[in-house]
């Protein structure tokens, strides 16, 4: 727009015939660019949005409390959000590249990928992911076992092979079949984490490639513990917090609170994308939001009880409308003026 602006005055103000040229050289090439990067999408009709799939989802059970993943080729996954389902697609629209390096979009991949994460469950449960839909290619979903352990709150986490013999670790399912279709099949995770909850401990982990190697390799335990980069782990100055316990009071595309209450400082993840624009306020006072598994948001809470909230305040959109609308001003101003000096002249 500033070209456009810039290159139309020079054009009809300029009196030297050279100048009017690049001028009219830089539009048309502005244009020509414009056309280059012009693509084209045909776009299904509303009637076919309405049915597609509707037999499907209307039978798969809204639950705010958790996402739902796709490991299938043959849907439209982004369709269920007409019914009101919540997908782990749905926050990654823009394919931002931090998101889809740690959680690849599922029903664009191979069975065998699907496997393993469905079976490494970390990823699934980090991202609040509570229900799977599965294309039947993948069998015995609900034979799937891990070594589960209890903490003294009573948390399930994820026990290493050692574990399994003591008196406090036993195998459990990890997912349960809820519906069966002739071309895939619902589980629900009995793993998933809750979209927002505390952990007990941070780790240095800079690469979005190693947080998830971390976590498919089980090195990483998302259960109670998160990796932030090097540099926020040596700002905050301390690897461990206290215990606590988060609840989502309010839920919205653009705000998010909290009531947090602990014994010491604690640290709580919210499952949502860490993106710019986001802030977060305890008790009224903005707190930093810290980049959380690579893609998350995580901020610290002081000891006692606190509401936290997420905000989203896009100051860069409205930089960016606030610009082009006084650019848009300049050229009604400058077309006006220039078409009334013709008949200034005249008079």
């Amino acid at each position: 727009m500033g070209i456009y602006l810039a290159s139309i005055v020079v054009f009809l103000k300029s009196g030297e015939k050279y100048l009017r040229n690049i001028a009219l050289f830089a539009i048309f090439t502005v244009i020509f660019i414009e056309a280059l990067l012009f693509t084209h999408q045909t776009l299904p009709k509303a009637a076919y949005i309405e049915n597609y799939g509707k037999d499907f989802f209307a039978r798969l059970t809204y639950d705010s409390s958790g996402r739902i993943v796709f490991f299938s080729g043959n849907m439209l996954p982004l369709t269920a959000t007409t019914y009101g389902i919540s997908l782990i697609e749905g926050y990654d629209q823009l394919k931002i590249l931090d998101y889809v390096n740690l959680v690849p979009t599922m029903y664009e991949n191979r069975p065998e990928i699907w496997r393993r994460i469905i079976e490494n469950n970390s990823l699934l449960s980090m991202t609040n992911t509570k229900y799977l839909v599965v294309d039947n290619v993948v069998d015995n979903i609900e034979e799937i076992r891990w070594c589960i352990a209890r903490n003294e709150e009573g948390r399930n986490f994820l026990a290493p092979p050692v574990l399994c013999g003591k008196t406090n670790a036993v195998s459990e399912p990890v997912y349960r079949k809820l519906l069966s279709f002739p071309s895939a099949t619902l589980y629900e995770n009995l793993n998933v984490l809750p979209r927002a909850y505390p952990v007990s401990k941070i780790r240095a982990i800079d690469s979005i490639q190693e947080v998830r190697e971390t976590l498919l390799s089980f090195r990483l335990n998302p259960w109670f513990e998160v990796a932030l980069s090097k540099g926020d782990v040596r700002e905050i100055g301390t690897e461990n917090f206290s215990s606590g316990d988060v609840k989502i009071e309010e839920y919205r595309p653009d705000i998010v609170t909290l009531s947090a209450r602990f014994k010491g400082t604690g640290f709580v993840v919210l499952a949502d994308q860490f993106y710019p624009g986001w802030k977060a306020y305890i008790d009224g006072k903005e707190s930093k939001i810290y980049k959380t598994n690579g893609v998350m948001r995580g901020v610290i809470i002081p000891a006692g009880e606190h509401i936290v909230i997420f905000k989203y305040v896009p100051l860069y959109i409205y930089a960016c409308m606030l610009y082009s609308g006084l650019l848009l001003a300049l050229i009604l101003i400058a077309l006006f003026k220039l078409r009334s000096e013709p008949h200034d002249a005249q008079g």
